[in-house]
């Protein structure tokens, strides 16, 4: 059985590709036992579903070269 970081996981990776059966199935039945994992599965995808809504004017936006340079600072700093 999936642990609830492992169902996280795939719930967040589900708003962005098709999970596969075996993940589907084990994420099915985890939240049939996991009061936790099903609240989360319902906030994340509120969340998920708001941002979308939010910026869906931004779906075409690009990153300049100036912010791709900073954010890979930010991230070799971090790391």
């Amino acid at each position: 059985m999936k642990t609830c970081e492992e169902v996280t996981l795939l719930i967040e990776s589900e708003n962005y590709k098709v999970l596969s059966r075996k993940d589907r199935l084990a994420t099915k039945i985890h939240l049939m036992m996991c009061k936790g994992c099903k609240n989360y599965k319902r906030d994340s995808k509120l969340i998920h579903e708001m941002l979308r809504v939010k910026f869906k004017d931004l779906s075409s936006y690009e990153f300049s070269l100036e912010e791709k340079a900073a954010l890979r600072v930010k991230l070799s700093k971090e790391v």
